[in-house]
């Protein structure tokens, strides 16, 4: 099996954009990929779950302990051709300046993967070769597998980069370069992608592919990124369960922040997955356990305020004493109230609670909820303009620099800002929904 990280020097880069086109480039050979992300990233996920044809899994050292990386990717690779996992920001940015934690450097340090290393050409010429030696000094441990050029603006400029690079670093080769392209660029929202699921998604994949094809040597990356780990791993079965239970994920357009990992956990407790959209005003009879992930509810108040017949199943859930899991946006969907700019909308009202968006980002980063007493991360741009509620706890940054209220338990249901990755250590989660506790 080959695995590789695409990673970079910063942040706006083309990691996206490169690591998306590599893996349906990869695909069209008939190879089966492995796709993964690393850090906490939702919307990226989706997007090289969509490029690679496969789901994928998020690595990250500070949401799981050290030794459950590993576990997560041996796991979930078994079976494939190779593996590849797109960054998270510069190749060092993280939790922690100092040690890197929940850096790209640290998941290729624990995982032994290869790294490949995009450098946006911009304005650079010759400088380009402290970038990359610059990395090499700073991570002797990791196998650098090459370096691709993106955004040149000449062939000028291409030659000059590759020069010095090789000149500099002779055993770091260069693999690659992409011209600037305008049309090869990927819609945000927020500081994420769009997670806007139009034909348009199929068309920017494929052209991605053909550029990649074009411009990168992939017949000289699969031989130089040969994955071999010295790693030891727990027996590598497959999580799995007798099914005899029901989870209910909400899933569309809305509520689509999830991490993939969880749904296996779920699997090994003994829960059979199924969707339903609260968007489309789906409603259900009976489900074990209802799970409301993150999203842009804000995006769909009008329909999601609308839909009488979705509202009514989450609160005759809820009635019933059956158990909801609810992280960010899943939370202002329990609510009485969202409050946006078109205007205020009537939510489930399950929690005495009422929200509003907010034009600047609230809160941003790693925290360790005291009550679950789990890592998370948070991202949300609203706030609690109105509460009836108690807090569960508070979510405390991990560089320590702030705390913050956070999460609401009401009977067996569980609301919070707060994105959790579970694992078999989480009690809390596991207890939650096991109705232990």
């Amino acid at each position: 099996m080959f695995a590789f990280m695409m990673s970079a020097y910063c942040s706006g880069s083309g990691k996206t954009v490169i690591t998306s086109g590599i893996s349906r480039a990869l695909t069209g050979r008939g190879l089966r990929i492995a796709p993964y992300k690393c850090g906490p990233d939702y919307i990226d996920t989706i997007w090289q779950s969509k490029a690679a044809g496969s789901p994928a899994y998020n690595l990250d050292s500070v949401l799981l302990d050290e030794e459950d990386v590993p576990e997560l990717f041996s796991r979930t690779s078994a079976g494939f051709d190779g593996a590849v996992t797109e960054g998270v920001m510069g190749f060092f940015d993280g939790a922690d300046p100092v040690t890197f934690l929940g850096s790209s450097y640290h998941i290729a340090k624990i995982l032994e993967i290869p790294v490949i290393i995009i450098i946006d050409a911009g304005n650079l010429a010759a400088g380009a070769a402290a970038i990359v030696a610059g990395i090499q000094k700073l991570a002797p441990e990791i196998k650098l597998a090459g370096v691709i050029l993106n955004k040149t603006r000449s062939y000028r400029q291409e030659s000059l980069l590759s020069k010095a690079i090789t000149a500099h670093t002779p055993d770091i080769p260069i693999l690659g370069a992409l011209p600037v392209d305008e049309t090869l660029s990927v819609p945000s929202r927020y500081m994420g992608l769009s997670t806007d699921n139009t034909d348009n998604t199929e068309t920017f994949f494929e052209k991605a592919a053909e550029t990649v094809k074009k411009y990168i040597d992939l017949d000289r990356i699969l031989p130089l990124t040969e994955y071999i780990t010295n790693k030891s791993t727990k027996e590598n079965v497959k999580l799995q369960g007798n099914k005899t239970k029901t989870a209910l994920i909400a899933y569309d357009d809305a509520f689509c922040f999830y991490y993939r990992s969880t749904f296996d956990l779920l699997e090994h407790y003994g829960y059979k997955i199924q969707t339903f959209s609260p968007l489309a005003d789906e409603s259900f009879d009976t489900a074990d356990l209802l799970l409301l992930g993150g999203g842009y509810p804000e995006l769909y108040a009008d329909k999601l305020s609308a839909a009488k017949n979705a509202k009514r199943s989450v609160s005759r859930h809820h009635s019933d004493g059956r158990p909801v899991f609810a992280e960010g946006g899943g939370v202002i969907y329990l609510s009485k109230s969202l409050k946006t700019e078109t205007g205020l909308y009537p939510m489930t009202g399950i929690f005495d609670t009422d929200y509003e968006m907010t034009a600047k980002r609230r809160r941003l980063g790693y925290v360790r909820h005291t009550y679950t007493n789990m890592p998370g991360h948070i991202f949300h741009y609203s706030r609690v303009s109105d509460n009836r509620e108690p807090y569960l706890g508070e979510a405390q940054r991990v560089n320590g620099e702030e705390s913050y209220p956070d999460g609401f338990l009401k009977r067996r249901v569980y609301g919070g800002y707060t994105h959790f990755m579970p694992t078999e250590k989480s009690n809390f989660f596991s207890n939650f929904i096991k109705g232990v506790g």
